[in-house]
C-alpha cells in the first residue's frame, strides 16, 4: 500500500497490506476512495484466527488527489467502526486512512 502523501503514477494502483481480529479472523477487507463506495479486497487464507491475513486490491485511479480507507469485517460478520479509539483497553479502532497522489 503507498504510504500518506505518497505520489503514484495514474492506472492501476495496488494497495495491500495485513489486517487482524484477535481469537476471531478475517472474513474481508474493503476499500473506498474519497468516502465512495466500498470495494472487496482480495483475501488470502488465514493460517488459523490470531494470524494476520494479507489482502490486496488494484483501484484505478486517475490523475488527483485521493483519500483511501480500509476497513476489515470479522468472521463473525462484526466491521471495523469508523471511530479512533488508542489499544488499551480494548484493542484500537478507527478507519486506516491515507492520502495519494497520482500523477499523470
Amino acid at each position: 500500500m503507498p504510504r500518506t502523501g505518497r505520489r503514484v503514477g495514474a492506472g492501476t494502483v495496488m494497495f495491500g497490506g495485513v489486517s487482524w481480529a484477535q481469537h476471531t479472523g478475517i472474513g474481508k477487507v474493503e476499500l473506498r476512495v474519497n468516502r465512495g463506495p466500498w470495494q472487496e479486497a482480495r483475501l488470502a487464507p488465514g493460517i488459523s484466527l490470531d494470524t494476520w491475513y494479507q489482502w490486496q486490491l488494484g483501484i484505478e485511479l486517475a490523475p488527483g488527489q485521493y483519500e483511501v480507507q480500509v476497513r476489515a469485517t470479522d468472521l463473525n460478520g462484526d466491521p471495523q467502526v469508523e471511530e479512533r479509539r488508542p489499544v488499551a483497553p480494548d484493542g484500537a479502532t478507527g478507519f486506516h486512512t491515507i492520502r495519494v497522489d497520482v500523477n499523470p
